[in-house]
């Protein structure tokens, strides 16, 4: 016949931190979900825009937005330490292209508010709007002449292409 008996802390004490860790991230709310929004708003309507969002652990993918307010959007939730970054690459033609941080945790804007974060794409450039401003969309950055390219070699016997930006900034040319 076997005892029970009741474990003692003082010779688990791995068990008494796990068990208080425990009880510390339940308190924790978890972070609300926050929404990365970036709108075609340029005035000619037949142009589309690459737009095309990641972090480093999430690629969210490229897409063409056509203009008159269709948008392209993502929602996360930061993680705990603090070090949640995404950046998008927008380019509204061939002649010119922009990338930027569309949300940090540690965001260089003043008020840092941790909430959605809306990009507009217009004419002559980038504009971004946030909960916390009393104010219309700022106006961010204008537009970078030329537009990144990938130099990709689809098999050994193939020539090298060069193809307009899908995955990664290698070079501008």
């Amino acid at each position: 016949m076997t005892s029970l008996r009741r474990r003692d802390t003082k010779s688990h004490p791995s068990a008494a931190a796990a068990g208080i860790l425990c009880l510390v991230l339940l308190a924790i709310p978890a972070a609300e979900a926050v929404t990365v929004r970036v709108v075609n708003g340029l005035s000619d309507r037949r142009k589309k825009l690459l737009v095309h969002c990641k972090s480093g652990d999430d690629d969210i993918g490229v897409k063409y937005i056509t203009a008159g307010g269709e948008d392209y959007h993502f929602s996360f939730r930061p993680n705990w330490w603090g070090t949640t970054l995404f950046w998008c690459y927008v380019a509204p033609d061939g002649n010119s292209h922009l990338s930027f941080t569309a949300w940090e945790d540690m965001d260089p804007l003043p008020n840092n508010d941790y909430s959605d974060r809306v990009w507009l794409a217009k004419d002559d450039g980038v504009y971004v709007w946030r909960r916390i401003w009393d104010v219309d969309f700022n106006f961010y950055k204008g537009w970078l002449p030329g537009r990144y390219f990938v130099c990709i070699k689809l098999r050994r016997s193939d020539a090298l292409y060069i193809v307009p930006h899908l995955l990664v900034e290698v070079r501008l040319i």
